[in-house]
């Protein structure tokens, strides 16, 4: 309803014969594609790059594992003919109870990669912000919305193009943090 709502707004905006980029009384609006800039900005490329390279060597990881616990599956069941029941039951648990600790740190091992994405990414929307804060206060613009809200702008009130180049130049690279465990 508020995105309707809002919406509706600047469709009336738009058809008041005063642009975005013009001055409405003394208010300027710009406009920012924020969702472009922690898509393609350099450091975002570089923070996707870091997480499908960690994503890569934990699938090989739990490849070789999986591919071990196959094998010890195996091995367990040719051992059942030559053991007790009470033995084979045992090893069976003991067995079981290895699976559920490799599964757990494999979702722990990923919960760790979605989170020092979610950091890095929040870091970077922070970075946006500030540049944006400044380079609205150099422009003179008032107020600054998201591209994504606006249906009609003219493109001199697009502050895109000038935050990308700022961020690109000033924050070039965030390191995932992982443990090595």
């Amino acid at each position: 309803m508020f995105r309707l709502f809002s919406i509706f707004f600047i469709v009336i905006f738009a058809f008041s014969s005063v642009s975005l980029a013009d001055t409405v009384g003394t208010t300027r609006v710009a406009v920012v594609d924020v969702q472009m800039l922690l898509n393609d900005s350099d450091v975002s490329k570089s923070v996707v790059a870091q997480v499908m390279e960690k994503s890569k060597k934990l699938n090989i990881e739990f490849s070789e594992l999986e591919q071990k616990l196959a094998a010890k599956k195996e091995e367990l069941l040719e051992k059942k003919k030559k053991i007790s029941k009470e033995d084979f039951e045992k090893q069976v648990r003991d067995f079981e109870k290895e699976i559920y600790e490799a599964r757990k740190l494999k979702q722990q091992k990923r919960e760790e990669i979605d989170n020092a994405l979610n950091k890095a990414r929040e870091r970077i929307h922070k970075k946006i912000t500030s540049i944006v804060g400044k380079l609205s206060k150099e422009k003179k613009f008032d107020i600054v919305i998201t591209s994504n809200d606006v249906i009609i702008y003219e493109k001199t009130a697009d502050l895109t193009d000038d935050v990308m180049k700022i961020l690109n130049k000033e924050l070039k690279n965030i390191d995932l943090k992982l443990s090595e465990k």
